[in-house]
């Protein structure tokens, strides 16, 4: 039977008797299975400078509604500390990031492939994979 190539996207070749990615050719016959792994890791956003900002417009506000003390500065008071709960929700939120990578197992152990942030692409690497081991 001849080799038939699955997948290429210039980073990685799949074809029905290996697989090449990164410089390392896999073959085939020796893999017993392949998936997908997903870490997800929290980062901090920088969002200093407009909570320092919002927490300062908040206070001066709250200050000054808090010494006019007439119905009107009770709403300034009140749409000061709004503003600083703002600059504080800014601050403390964290984004997330996802990675997946292909995963492929042999008897000799496991051997993480590639990785990227594009998990619909590690996704269709890993189903190409697959056909792979069928075909193969």
């Amino acid at each position: 039977m001849s080799e038939k190539t699955v997948f290429d996207d210039g980073s990685i070749i799949v074809t029905t008797a290996r697989i090449l990615a990164g410089g390392t050719t896999y073959a085939v016959r020796n893999i017993t299975s392949v998936r997908m792994n997903t870490t997800t890791k929290e980062i901090p956003r920088k969002a200093g400078f407009v909570s320092l900002l919002s927490w300062g417009v908040g206070g001066l506000m709250a200050l000054f509604g808090f010494s006019v003390g007439s119905q009107g500065g009770v709403i300034v008071f009140f749409i000061g500390m709004l503003i600083i709960g703002l600059g504080y929700s800014m601050r403390s939120r964290k984004g997330v990031e996802t990675t997946c990578s292909v995963v492929i197992c042999a008897s000799s152990g496991e051997s993480r492939v590639l990785e990227s942030e594009d998990c619909d692409h590690v996704q269709r690497i890993v189903d190409a994979i697959n056909e792979a081991l069928v075909e193969g």
